[in-house]
């Protein structure tokens, strides 16, 4: 945006899924308890931009078990497209757009 705020496609700005969850990981079920250490860790990391195999890199893991956290971050947070996770990791504060 020209005044230095952070674009968001309308998909991700209506993206209901992502409000349930972070209503859901505020009301006492903080996504500290939602997701693991290292779904948070692959969340933040795939939020910021890197690939499943630059995460694995980073991690020491397969980009296999880097697609497998991926997909259970997803389904615990009840999401269904990438966008939706780069939205709530914005929203929960483990980024900044």
């Amino acid at each position: 945006m020209r005044d230095g705020g952070a674009w968001l496609s309308s998909e991700l700005s209506s993206c209901d899924a992502c409000t349930t969850a972070l209503d859901a990981a505020q009301d006492g079920e903080s996504s500290t308890t939602v997701l693991s250490q290292r779904e948070r860790e692959v969340l933040t990391l795939l939020a910021g931009g890197l690939s499943s195999r630059e995460i694995a890199a980073a991690l020491r893991v397969s980009p296999r078990t880097v697609d497998t956290h991926r997909v259970r971050v997803m389904k615990k947070l009840g999401l269904h497209k990438a966008p939706q996770l780069v939205r709530f990791a914005i929203r929960a504060g483990l980024i900044t757009p």
